[in-house]
């Protein structure tokens, strides 16, 4: 059911304050990613840096409470995280689903300053794919937002955002990633002991490219899950799966629509880092097969979306300790960078005469790899190594498509939560 209007809140001298509720479907919300509305009970997502935007304005400071409901499909119900980010700036507090017990609604508060706020909801974590014993079609872990509550000791009101409104279309980014890209274990300490697996989407290298040209962007990053084999190799949905759907979770039965509205987010450029998983074990099980998904899945992409012109490929950094085969998988990454040329040369021969709009790039990023830009965390990089890296690939993107940085990603402030 839909979360009721939270009750108005007491001011310190027991007043009672002004207090408003805002629906999901109010139009007063900007959403950034992909979202499937769940009729009138609200608006469904599951990826890594879902953003739901807001605007607040009232002379007073103000108490906001979020109404976030999480079901649970086929008995299964992951931790979820978020950042909250008000005129620009995080806020230290993390909001994580467990620490509200699984309540229903479940709601999670913080306080906007006097005078106008621009507020964003950021998912810091992906549907937690890698934490599942199986990656199964049945398997589901999504999020549904139902609405904003407002409390303040003065008459406060919620206003649709105006964030990078500038008159004109701003440059949008698509990705694709692994848990390289998801930012798995972004946060850990470098002497981490036991190992420490967290995730804050917010600091990896794809959002930090993002912010470095203030684009829109859309991001599929799912740990785990290659492009022929999974990190495990179990599961029967790789990349270009949850790619294709709305939510990367709707990889369920056929009684919903889930296939997703590739017309509605029109990125002029395409960002793809995948391959490790498949190279998990220290080999590549099928090479062939491996640059066959590849290309298919960057084909699909383009095809789906017309509207992109550059396709950046890459592969890792990752640590090699990280794998069961420390020997093999030096000459395994040598073969994934290999098929991601291989891949590049298709394109070339293949899409030139249907496509001859698409340039693709590649970058290699193994240099980063030494400890010169920061530690491993679980075997991924850290968020020095992400900013590093988010600094390498957002100059490869400006000298190709002669964007302008509006910032540096080694220059962009991080709040560290370790």
């Amino acid at each position: 059911e839909l979360a009721a209007p939270l009750a108005a809140a007491a001011t310190p001298d027991g007043e009672l304050a002004t207090s408003s509720y805002s629906r999901f479907d109010s139009g007063l919300f900007t959403y950034r990613g992909r979202f499937r509305t769940s009729g009138s009970n609200g608006t469904d997502f599951d990826a890594a840096g879902a953003e739901i935007s807001f605007k607040l304005y009232g002379p007073a400071a103000k108490r906001v409470v979020v109404n976030i409901t999480q079901p649970i499909v086929s008995g299964y119900f992951a931790e979820s995280k978020f950042a909250v980010v008000v005129n620009g700036a995080k806020l230290n507090e993390t909001w994580s689903t467990l620490a509200l017990n699984f309540s229903r609604p479940m709601a999670f508060e913080f306080v906007c300053p006097p005078g106008a706020a621009n507020v964003s909801l950021f998912k810091n974590t992906e549907a937690v794919y890698g934490a599942l014993p199986t990656r199964r079609k049945d398997m589901r872990n999504f999020l549904r937002f139902h609405g904003v509550a407002v409390h303040s000791e003065e008459p406060a009101r919620l206003l649709k955002t105006t964030r990078g409104d500038d008159g004109g279309r701003r440059k949008r980014i698509a990705v694709i990633g692994d848990s390289i890209s998801a930012g798995d274990c972004d946060t850990c300490p470098a002497d981490a002991n036991p190992v420490v697996a967290a995730e804050e989407f917010y600091y990896a290298w794809p959002r930090l490219v993002c912010a470095a040209f203030d684009a829109h962007c859309e991001y599929n990053a799912w740990t785990a899950l290659g492009v022929a084999d999974n990190w495990d190799s179990v599961g029967d949905m790789h990349q270009l799966d949850v790619y294709k759907l709305q939510l990367g979770s709707d990889w369920v039965s056929s009684d919903i629509d889930v296939d997703n509205d590739f017309d509605a987010f029109a990125p002029d450029a395409l960002l793809v880092n995948v391959g490790t998983d498949d190279a998990y074990r220290g080999y590549l099980r099928n090479a062939s097969s491996f640059v066959r998904a590849y290309y298919e899945l960057i084909e699909t992409a383009v095809t789906r979306s017309p509207s992109i012109a550059d396709v950046f490929v890459m592969a890792g950094p990752i640590s090699v300790s990280y794998y069961e085969d420390v020997d093999a998988v030096i000459s395994t990454f040598s073969l994934v960078e290999a098929a991601v040329s291989d891949t590049v040369r298709r394109f070339s021969e293949r899409l030139g005469a249907e496509r001859p709009d698409v340039a693709v790039h590649y970058l290699g990023l193994q240099r980063y790899n030494s400890s010169q830009y920061g530690h491993f965390c679980c075997g991924h990089p850290s968020i020095d190594k992400h900013k590093f890296m988010a600094q390498s690939i957002a100059a490869n993107i400006s000298a190709s498509l002669g964007w302008n940085l509006v910032t540096q990603p080694l220059d962009i402030d991080v709040i560290t939560t370790y």
